[in-house]
């Protein structure tokens, strides 16, 4: 079991680190606007809760809707690129439902989206940095998801085989009584038998004298 989760979890960070953002666009109000892009093998759901789950943890509030994107407000008064507002777009790929296209978006503190200079506070390196980092995170997320269904599933075959068990001893009860029923009676069959044989042969005796 153990071997085999380690050769998940081997799978799952090679995969990512293979996963390199890139330079593209995404669309906000109808116009694009440059955005560092990263491909996941995770489903959107996934992706979702691991971003809610990390940058919850880093300062950031949970994040909420807003025109199509993840929007993370940081409450640190500070205001550079490191502790800018942040937000992704999380879509399902086109022709791969088990894999992801994250998209990041920074604004500066306090703004919503918005156009022009103001969408590009962190630049586009600082961007891609942050979705290449972000990537393990994600993976690291991944696997202990993966980890606790494997869990719930093994216990869950854990309870049916204890209830197979004791299904099994109350089998094996009820059929050593039945065993003893059918041994007891075979012993009154031949019984009765023998007893249906003494009457026979005194009623052919009636009958027998009755003849002569």
């Amino acid at each position: 079991m153990k071997q085999l989760i380690l050769a998940t979890a081997l799978l799952i960070f090679t995969t990512t680190i293979h996963a390199q953002s890139t330079a593209g666009t995404v669309v906000v109000d109808k116009q694009e606007q440059a955005a560092a892009v990263i491909e996941l093998p995770y489903e959107a759901d996934l992706v979702s809760k691991a971003l809610n789950d990390y940058l919850s943890g880093k300062g950031k509030a949970k994040g909420r809707e807003m025109k199509g994107f993840k929007a993370y407000k940081n409450p640190n008064e500070q205001a550079d690129s490191v502790n800018a507002n942040l937000y992704f777009s999380v879509r399902s790929k086109k022709d791969d439902k088990d894999a992801t296209i994250l998209s990041l978006l920074i604004t500066r503190k306090g703004n919503e989206i918005a156009t022009g200079s103001d969408m590009h506070h962190m630049n586009m390196e600082e961007a891609r940095h942050f979705l290449d980092a972000l990537a393990p995170v994600i993976a690291a997320y991944s696997l202990e998801a993966r980890i606790a269904d494997q869990e719930n599933v093994v216990a869950k075959a854990a309870s049916k085989y204890k209830d197979l068990v004791e299904d099994g001893k109350d089998l094996q009860e009820k059929k050593a009584e039945t065993e003893k029923k059918i041994m007891k009676n075979e012993v009154d069959q031949a019984e009765q038998q023998a007893k249906l044989e003494t009457e026979r042969a005194r009623l052919n005796a009636l009958i027998s004298s009755k003849k002569s």
